[in-house]
């Protein structure tokens, strides 16, 4: 068995508080298990720390889920190569010293083993259905699998 889980994170898209909208879906063997969309608290300054917290928030998800009991590595992916960068490497970047200590647990259950952090294209983000109003060919091709 195979979890794949995706997000995104559209920065500042609530328009009256300039918040942003998290968006998760978990696909175990290719077929959606799990979706997840919900405003952040905070306010971003940037798209790296909006979808870091996302890409935290997708793992937080996926042990919450699932548990760890999986015995298996788990695939985390996003579609910005900062946060995808900040969650794998185990120094410490200017960027990274801004966001809270909370969301740097993904570093640890990267390190560890347990899941791998990779990169897919936006218009092949699943997630993206989430967090924005998508072009209806994207739109369709995003929200077929949910009624298979």
């Amino acid at each position: 068995m195979t979890l794949v889980i995706e997000s995104d994170t559209d920065l500042g898209g609530q328009i009256e508080t300039r918040q942003s909208t998290s968006g998760v879906i978990a696909c175990l063997d290719g077929h959606i298990v799990h979706w997840l969309a919900k405003t952040e608290r905070m306010v971003f300054n940037g798209t790296t720390k909006a979808e870091y917290v996302g890409l935290t928030r997708s793992n937080a998800l996926m042990l919450e889920f699932f548990g760890n009991k999986l015995g298996r590595e788990y695939l985390l992916r996003c579609d910005n190569q900062a946060a995808e960068h900040l969650a794998t490497q185990p120094n410490m970047s200017e960027s990274g010293r801004a966001i809270d200590l909370r969301y740097h647990s993904i570093r640890q259950d990267c390190a560890d083993g347990n899941m791998r952090v990779g990169g897919v294209k936006s218009t092949d983000n699943r997630s993206d259905i989430c967090t924005k109003y998508l072009q209806p060919p994207l739109h369709e091709a995003h929200s077929a699998p949910l009624f298979e």
